[in-house]
């Protein structure tokens, strides 16, 4: 690990049920049901807390978490989001007024818009391309047809159409990204809730760790996340995380990939629930999060900076730049892989 490393900030999953979350000093403690320490982090190492299921956090360190900006993110024991608590921040008035002017432009909305849809199919269509490289006839006419979408995406004349577009793409992708599991898990297509078999069981679990952490940077940036330009406004769903986190959604996808096809996860790392569909074990949720964790400490070049920077520091960047393209009216930059 390298300096930047040792600095850079992290985020602390806490996975382990009937744990309780303590402060000493200045670090974070986490004590399983007998006392044991299973973690111990200095705050200032870090930059967002998630607790999964049930786990238990002492009034000293909630208070100490939220006073050193730190993002505490509750969800369930399979990852769905509950609620966050993080701090009172001095709001960007002026910043949102103009979020909401930009909301009524058409014209720039669909701009911005295009380019996260353009973005994904891309992304999606790389990713594709990596996993059949040792068998290129797997391809056959699906990247084509990709490619095509994408540039579709570019020149949609609305934002109704450009919906249509995505959706299209989803469909073929989804299709050529069952093919390339190596592994027989029942993965018939994207089935969300619940989710219907173990791959979409591991997809909806990724999403929901990369939107915590994309509305953490959109918080950050002091943008309103309940106003995006993509997805339409919808009562009690922030929308711009999801706006922003499209182009991000690969990422999430080559760590099921991984997972399957490298055999580190099987059939029995999951189990069936009538209501709540096929729930990872204890196991293959903290493998997930390992295998998670380390793909966000990846580093990428980020094009409007011109420094390579980690995804988990790309997202934050991104929401600056969002921020940046309301206040002076500049291109969004999204992530485009090669």
């Amino acid at each position: 690990m390298s300096d930047s490393d040792d600095i850079a900030p992290t985020s602390l999953y806490v996975i382990e049920q009937g744990s309780r979350l303590h402060r000493v000093g200045g670090r974070l403690l986490v004590r399983d049901r007998d006392r044991r320490v299973l973690k111990d982090v200095p705050l200032f190492r870090l930059d967002r807390v998630l607790l999964f299921g049930n786990v238990e956090v002492t009034t000293e360190a909630l208070v100490q978490i939220v006073r050193k900006g730190i993002d505490l993110v509750y969800l369930t024991r399979t990852g769905q989001f509950k609620c966050r608590a993080n701090p009172l921040r001095l709001e960007d008035a002026e910043l949102r007024i103009l979020q909401y002017r930009l909301s009524l432009d058409e014209e720039r909305r669909l701009a911005a818009a295009r380019k996260m849809v353009a973005a994904k199919i891309g992304n999606c269509r790389v990713l594709l391309r990596r996993a059949t490289s040792a068998s290129p006839q797997m391809s056959g006419a699906l990247l084509p047809k990709l490619k095509q979408l994408a540039s579709e995406a570019e020149r949609a004349p609305n934002l109704e159409y450009l919906r249509g577009i995505e959706g299209a793409a989803a469909r073929e992708y989804f299709s050529g990204f069952g093919a390339r599991l190596k592994q027989d898990l029942g993965f018939l297509g994207r089935a969300r809730r619940p989710p219907r078999d173990p791959v979409n069981s591991l997809l909806s679990f990724g999403y929901t760790l990369l939107y915590s952490q994309v509305l953490s940077a959109v918080n950050s940036a002091g943008l309103d996340p309940y106003q995006g330009v993509l997805h339409a406004i919808r009562k009690g769903r922030p929308s711009l995380p999801l706006d922003l986190m499209e182009e991000l959604r690969p990422l999430v996808d080559g760590v099921v990939l991984a997972l399957v096809n490298r055999v580190t996860l099987t059939a029995r790392d999951f189990r069936m629930d009538q209501k709540l569909g096929c729930r990872m074990t204890d196991r293959a949720l903290g493998r997930f999060v390992d295998t998670f964790h380390a793909r966000m400490r990846g580093t990428v070049h980020h094009d409007s900076t011109g420094r390579t920077v980690s995804y988990s520091d790309f997202i934050r960047v991104q929401a600056r730049g969002f921020a940046d393209l309301i206040r002076r009216n500049t291109e969004y930059l999204p992530l485009c892989w090669r």
